[in-house]
């Protein structure tokens, strides 16, 4: 009887959970403001001022600027409170949309899936992993895991792209959580010196926080169609360029010269 019940029990259980499932809706990303004042100095030569500046221009832990001599390019980098990347965030959404010059196109955002995003998550807290001497062969691995995710998320972006409106750039964000007192943010400067990268500066925000969590997020640009490229191969490109964004979103930056200004 015991058993009879037990099976009962599963069978009306089944077609909920199935329901469930496929009604189930992407974590929001919803609209938010970063922790950091945001109000413009009244000099902005100031030091103040200046690093108002960046903060607003550094949208993720990549340097955008091309490696020319003297060139100036920021970053930012969500750390714990021990500076370890990532650690004590949690990636609570990621989206893609195409943009143009008033702002995203609505018909084209798309949300990820609430196991991409965990998935995601997990494989950005894997400290094995990122611990990985060998940075080639970490890289290979943890874009081997995030392929499939990418492939997924590109594929929903594809559906609402327009040969038209393909050649418009397509903005990846990723929402990350922190608890205040556990995690922190750090912005970094660095300038080209005809060798590499050297960082010149480093500083955390001044913080207006009124509960207890902070809100961040990262945003990456991706190339859309470009001029002499088929809508085919646009497909298949637009796939690894996620993959590749995704993998340099999570993997922790490599050590460079102390700041000395």
């Amino acid at each position: 009887m015991a058993g009879l019940a037990l099976a009962v029990l599963i069978v009306l259980l089944l077609p909920i959970l199935i329901f469930r499932r496929l009604t189930r809706r992407p974590p929001a990303f919803g609209t938010q403001l970063p922790p950091y004042a945001t109000t413009p100095p009244l000099d902005p030569h100031s030091e103040a001022g200046i690093r108002h500046g960046w903060q607003l221009a550094a949208q993720n832990n990549l340097i955008s600027a091309a490696p020319t001599p003297q060139a100036v390019g920021g970053v930012k980098l969500l750390v714990n409170a021990d500076g370890d990347y990532l650690d004590g965030w949690d990636i609570t959404a990621l989206r893609l949309s195409q943009y143009d010059q008033y702002g995203r196109v609505a018909r084209s955002l798309t949300l990820a899936d609430g196991g991409t995003v965990r998935t995601l998550n997990r494989l950005a807290h894997n400290r094995k992993l990122m611990a990985q001497p060998n940075l080639d062969k970490r890289a290979n691995q943890i874009e081997r895991q995030i392929a499939p995710m990418a492939r997924k998320l590109s594929a929903h972006l594809l559906k609402r792209i327009t040969p038209r409106s393909a050649v418009l750039p397509v903005a990846l964000d990723v929402r990350l959580r922190g608890e205040h007192g556990e995690v922190k943010i750090v912005f970094q400067l660095f300038q080209y010196d005809g060798a590499g990268w050297r960082e010149v500066k480093r500083w955390e925000p001044e913080m207006h926080v009124t509960t207890g969590t902070i809100y961040e997020s990262y945003t990456y640009t991706l190339h859309g169609q470009t001029q002499n490229e088929s809508m085919k191969d646009y497909q298949r490109r637009l796939p690894l360029d996620v993959a590749r964004v995704l993998t340099d979103f999570v993997t922790p930056p490599t050590p460079v010269d102390s700041p000395n200004g």
